[in-house]
């Protein structure tokens, strides 16, 4: 079938931390893709994710899974100087295009070169005044070369195929869940839209998204709050009821868990990607 891929590109960002100085835990809902432009670092992820500590310096880049928790120090003197994007490749609202790729988090050095300026090329757009259209269309013109880079670095894991091959039967699915997702869930409507039994609605389901539909709406509503934490000025209560949840500890209880920030903090800090 022929694909429709959405790539966009949340936030751009070109900072540092002071040498010595370590991050708070993050998780994003997005990709990161992170290049040190100079400086060392080392970061540490969260135990559910089997990974071991990564020190890289200079001249590296990293691609951080979407929802993948970690936090980094800076080695002193210097600290770490980096140019960092968080983008989103999707197949459809909410299925990660990467997430079909065997990507390794630290890229290799050439590619991560190509990659490395890309990222600075987006971050320089950041600082232009230039028409606003002409300044979308170069930011998603970079977006789908970072993307190309990734494709053509990474090869589609084993089941790749066949998990996609869901998309078509899912398709009314998730876009019922894409215009819904706030509202209570009934999974025998939703298996009788993609007209599956519960049981193989199920697995179908979870091979091409790689999550349940709870989890999913979950995620879309989390990935919506996020948005709203990043660029409206609604109180955490009012997000937390647009989402879906109108009890606002509730509401945090539910972002802190994936994200590893309350909504407060992930607002105050939702530029630190490392």
């Amino acid at each position: 079938m022929n694909f429709q891929i959405s790539a966009r590109c949340v936030r751009v960002i070109r900072t540092h931390i002071p040498g010595g100085e370590s991050t708070p835990w993050v998780a994003r809902p997005q990709v990161a893709f992170v290049l040190t432009r100079s400086g060392r670092v080392e970061t540490e992820f969260g135990a559910e994710s089997g990974f071991a500590r990564m020190v890289r310096g200079a001249g590296s880049v990293v691609c951080y899974p979407a929802h993948l928790r970690r936090r980094s120090r800076a080695f002193p003197p210097e600290g770490m100087h980096y140019t960092a994007a968080l983008v989103a490749f999707e197949v459809f609202p909410g299925v990660d295009l990467l997430g079909f790729l065997d990507l390794p988090m630290l890229l290799p050095a050439a590619a991560g070169a190509r990659i490395g300026e890309i990222l600075e090329q987006l971050a320089s757009l950041e600082g232009e005044s230039v028409v606003p259209f002409l300044l979308a269309a170069r930011r998603q013109e970079l977006c789908y070369r970072l993307l190309g880079e990734a494709l053509t670095l990474a090869p589609m894991r084993p089941a790749a195929a066949q998990r996609l091959a869901g998309l078509p039967r899912l398709l009314p699915v998730l876009e019922h869940l894409d215009r819904h997702f706030t509202e209570p869930l009934r999974v025998d409507q939703l298996a009788a839209v993609a007209g599956l039994s519960q049981g193989q609605f199920h697995r179908c389901f979870k091979a091409l998204t790689d999550t349940s539909p709870f989890e999913y709406a979950k995620r879309l509503r989390l990935q919506m709050a996020a948005a709203l934490l990043r660029d409206s000025d609604l109180t955490v209560a009012e997000i937390g009821a647009r989402v879906g949840w109108p009890d606002p500890f509730h509401f945090s209880k539910m972002f802190k868990s994936t994200y590893a920030q309350s909504p407060t903090a992930y607002r105050r800090q939702g530029h630190v990607l490392p």
